[in-house]
């Protein structure tokens, strides 16, 4: 009886998905149009290299960011309220995130946090919280209402710089542009359909609509830039102190808690 030669089958095996390290990565429950003005803000505030991940929920936001092993600087994007993100359609206590993320197991860690979101840092123990779990050496935030938004610029060949300076839109916008971006002169040289990113602050609800265009007399004067606001910072044992900003009316404050 003859040999016969056996075929040995190695079963392919997927390689395992090794955690990601980023520089700035960023999340948005945003869609449609308005992710697309999230995506140019997130850019022109963190970097043209942020990357921003739309999702629909905590568990989502969760499974997202376990993909990762660390994060130089996390940026939330979302609606907020203190101490609390709005992520899809619920509110969820920063607590909660961190509380997520270590059931999950996931072994993120993160150096920077930023709430790029209304009112958060008024929630001191809450952030707190999330820094913990994330091994955060700083995280900041607003004790205000924050907004931002992008706006066309179509520059046509020959115009002067003074031109685009003087032209209502710019000149409504101009102190609340987002630094880093073309200048009046950059688009002179280079003519073409530019989108420009802006942020403001403000001490008392923003309308949904665009501000500039459709907002209340006098309402863009009240406005503030971000040189305008006060500046504090607390040590994350004393984080608790930032609940004194939770108030009725914002306090205008740019709040950064350190390790």
């Amino acid at each position: 009886m003859g040999k016969k030669n056996k075929k040995i089958l190695k079963a392919k095996v997927a390689p395992s998905k090794q955690p990601r390290r980023a520089d700035v990565v960023a999340v948005t429950s945003d869609q449609g149009r308005e992710f697309d003005g999230t995506k140019l803000a997130t850019r022109a505030m963190h970097g043209a290299g942020a990357e921003l991940k739309r999702v629909d929920g905590l568990q989502d936001m969760v499974n997202f960011l376990a993909g990762f092993e660390s994060i130089r600087r996390l940026v939330f994007m979302l609606h907020g309220s203190p101490g609390a993100l709005l992520v899809g359609p619920n509110q969820v206590d920063l607590s909660q995130i961190a509380s997520a993320l270590k059931a999950s197991s996931a072994e993120l860690r993160c150096t920077e946090l930023i709430f790029e979101a209304c009112n958060v840092a008024s929630g001191g123990t809450q952030v707190a919280s999330l820094m913990d779990a994330l091994q955060s050496h700083v995280a900041s935030g607003y004790a205000c209402f924050h907004g931002w938004d992008a706006f066309k610029m179509l520059v046509h060949a020959d115009t002067p710089a003074q031109s685009i300076e003087a032209s209502p839109a710019f000149r409504r916008r101009k102190r609340f542009i987002v630094p880093g971006q073309p200048t009046t002169s950059d688009m002179a040289k280079k003519p073409a359909s530019y989108d420009l990113v802006v942020e403001y602050f403000s001490s008392t609800p923003l309308p949904d609509e665009d501000v500039f265009e459709f907002g209340l007399s006098g309402q863009v004067e009240r406005l503030k830039d971000r040189s305008q606001l006060e500046r504090k910072t607390f040590p994350i044992r004393s984080a608790k102190e930032a609940e004194q900003y939770d108030t009725p009316v914002g306090s205008m404050t740019l709040v950064t808690f350190v390790r």
